[in-house]
């Protein structure tokens, strides 16, 4: 199995249930259902309507409409200043989706979209390989981790790699770009994603040898430095930590990042938020 986005999320879905055969799985840039859409942090994005919407109503015909940027942010802006309750949101751009509706009965992580893929202790069923492509740029990226780090505390002997890239979710799927919205990526970086995936499953199943890109648990590229490096664990990718809080500065500045022992500006003398007209 492969995928990407909601094809990668299927994917895992259906890698908890046992497989006549061995078999790979690679997903690239896969969302977590109830932890990185459609909310994150229990927030709902706006985009999960888009994607509600388009699934259920778009003829193939219709689908430059989907892809229409500046339609959407218009929507944003017009129930923004509607003032009304974010359940309308889909009345604001002319209909009613019922998918959004139920999705929005379930802001917290709850058994609604526990069951749609593995949970906890049903990660440990989870013993055919996987290949997982992140990129630092990715909103699948909160996913991917979430699946590495479970399949990894419930599967002790779990078979799972992921690749960390200074990619988007474009990029993953269509090929890496060697400008990032004006970023320049490193050369390292610049590799052929489809080749890796079959040197890959080449290993799987027939046994030769990995690619010398994965020869460790987490492969990751260094912006900046121009190369790969690679560890046993997450944890295992750095040497320190820096920690950092948001403060106002005396430039004013009130989205600032202070190292700890800097002191903000007080709260009277920072510049208040102007309100929507």
């Amino acid at each position: 199995m492969y995928g990407g986005s909601y094809s990668g999320f299927r994917a895992m879905g259906r890698s908890e249930a046992p497989a006549p055969r061995p078999a790979g799985d690679r997903d690239i840039g896969y969302h977590r259902a109830g932890i990185d859409a459609p909310m994150a942090g229990s927030i709902f994005r706006n985009s999960a309507y888009r994607f509600s919407y388009c699934s259920t109503h778009m003829l193939a015909a219709d689908q430059k409409s989907c892809g229409d940027e500046a339609q959407w942010r218009a929507l944003d802006e017009k129930w923004y200043t509607s003032g009304k309750s974010y359940r309308d949101f889909g009345r604001v751009h002319g209909g009613h989706d019922p998918i959004f509706q139920r999705w929005l009965n379930h802001p917290s992580y709850d058994r609604f979209w526990q069951k749609l893929i593995p949970y906890r202790e049903e990660f440990a069923h989870i013993d055919i390989p996987v290949l997982t492509t992140a990129g630092y740029y990715a909103d699948g990226e909160i996913g991917a981790l979430y699946y590495f780090t479970q399949h990894h505390q419930y599967n002790p002997h779990a078979n799972e790699d992921p690749p960390h890239r200074p990619y988007d979710d474009s990029a993953m799927q269509h090929g890496p770009l060697a400008n990032l919205q004006g970023y320049q990526v490193d050369p390292a970086a610049l590799i052929d994603l489809r080749e890796l995936r079959y040197q890959w499953f080449d290993s799987v199943f027939k046994g030769s040898s990995r690619p010398d890109l994965l020869k460790g648990r987490v492969n990751y590229e260094v912006m900046g430095a121009n190369e790969w490096r690679h560890a046993a664990s997450l944890e295992g990718m750095a040497n320190g930590s820096l920690r950092f809080y948001l403060a106002a500065t005396r430039e004013g500045d009130d989205d600032a990042l202070v190292r700890h022992g800097l002191r903000p500006r007080p709260l009277s003398a920072r510049r208040q938020p102007r309100r929507p007209q």
